[in-house]
């Protein structure tokens, strides 16, 4: 339908119940992706997070501390089947482009979940860029893929067994 830049969806969306996030991370290794998002709202997080983990046969695992949202979720497609307050909202598709070296997840949702699909995730920093398929609101569906550089992440530990007075 449009594929929109984050300055280009703070233009056009300055509605006030469009909520930016913050910043949204997506690190990955192999056919695994870690997806970090902090939600704009933390009241509505936890609603969230439940949605997305009840909805979405992607995520192997979800977690929340204050408004950081944290998803591990396969590569691959499965389409979410979007109820009303039961499964209003998730992950439809996860995937690696290894040439752009862009990690591109597509978000599904009913109502202001379908709205935050897109426009919401695509004003955060860190986004690249944002294909709206489906704007939704109200009962329709919105769908989207939210497009962001593709990290590694690296784990650094330290041994300070050696040290005589650790």
């Amino acid at each position: 339908m449009a594929i929109l830049k984050p300055e280009e969806l703070k233009e056009k969306f300055d509605d006030p119940w469009i909520a930016p996030y913050e910043k949204v991370i997506t690190m990955a290794d192999g056919d695994i992706v870690e997806l970090i998002e902090y939600h704009p709202c933390p009241s509505g997080s936890n609603w969230l997070l439940y949605q997305y983990q009840h909805s979405s046969e992607l995520i192997i695992d979800a977690k929340r501390d204050g408004n950081k949202h944290t998803y591990l979720c396969k590569v691959g497609k499965k389409p979410i089947d979007l109820k009303a307050s039961i499964n209003a909202a998730g992950i439809e598709e996860v995937a690696i482009d290894e040439e752009a070296k862009e990690v591109k997840v597509t978000h599904g949702g009913l109502a202001g979940a379908g709205v935050g699909a897109g426009m919401c995730r695509g004003m955060g920093e860190g986004v690249k860029y944002v294909d709206v398929l489906e704007v939704g609101g109200g009962s329709k569906e919105g769908k989207a893929t939210v497009v962001t550089p593709k990290y590694e992440k690296l784990v650094i530990g330290i041994d300070d067994t050696d040290v005589k007075d650790a």
